[in-house]
């Protein structure tokens, strides 16, 4: 994999305690350039490899869960405030913006998501048309009064999306929701729907764009951002 001309990590080369391509390069950061964007209490933000729009995002934990559905109460709370806070900053450099889940239930079923490791994509897009994409695949959501409901989700697959502040719909994955489903829904919202794959297209100069227009913003709304340096440690657990 391909980064800015340079290779990404790859995790058989590091470690073979844990298969996870985020953990190691969370756990090796001088192994690739540093994407992070932001980085504090556990949580890490970062533009997305193949961001199809500047301004995309994903918020990580550090630890290693499957979903989010897997966190504990104070990590939700944690969670959802930084995620509220940087759609915020996005919204004011880029528009309207969404947070989406794949949510893996189990090692054998992991979803529509590309990787076992939570992450929440926070993506500039056509909120309504996004919304709308999302009804025709997986008919009515089941409406959550608050994010943290998502925790009772914890042993399923599920397909998560907030298109607005305080607005939280889930659906049981099922097969109608393919692989990057939200990539898809998103650039096709935006009129390149065939560039959605971020294996093929990894769109590097909007990854600068984001990291360049939303970092101070980043550290202004959240605080200063924890020092990365190189670690022994893997987070798979």
């Amino acid at each position: 994999m391909i980064y800015l001309d340079r290779p990404m990590l790859e995790p058989e080369s590091y470690s073979t305690l844990c298969s996870c391509s985020f953990c190691n390069e969370f756990a090796h950061p001088t192994g690739a350039p540093n994407r992070k964007t932001w980085a504090g209490r556990g949580w890490i933000l970062l533009p997305s490899l193949g961001s199809f729009t500047p301004g995309y995002l994903l918020l990580m934990p550090e630890r290693h869960v499957r979903s989010f559905a897997e966190l504990s109460p104070d990590e939700f709370d944690s969670a959802t405030g930084i995620a509220e806070h940087a759609r915020h900053e996005i919204f004011e450099e880029f528009g309207p913006t969404i947070i989406a889940e794949h949510g893996s239930g189990t090692p054998q079923a992991r979803s529509a998501a590309c990787c076992e490791h939570a992450h929440w994509h926070l993506i500039p897009a056509d909120i309504q048309r996004v919304a709308a994409m999302y009804e025709v695949a997986g008919g009515p959501p089941v409406l959550l009064t608050n994010a943290g409901h998502l925790t009772s989700w914890a042993a399923k697959s599920y397909i998560y999306l907030s298109p607005l502040k305080g607005v939280h719909w889930v659906w049981p994955y099922s097969q109608s929701f393919p692989s990057q489903f939200v990539r898809r829904v998103c650039a096709s919202s935006r009129g390149i729907g065939d560039f959605y794959d971020w294996a093929v297209f990894p769109f590097a100069e909007n990854m600068l764009v984001t990291r360049q227009r939303l970092g101070a913003r980043l550290k202004g709304a959240l605080g200063d951002s924890v020092p990365s340096g190189p670690s022994d440690e893997v987070s798979c657990a």
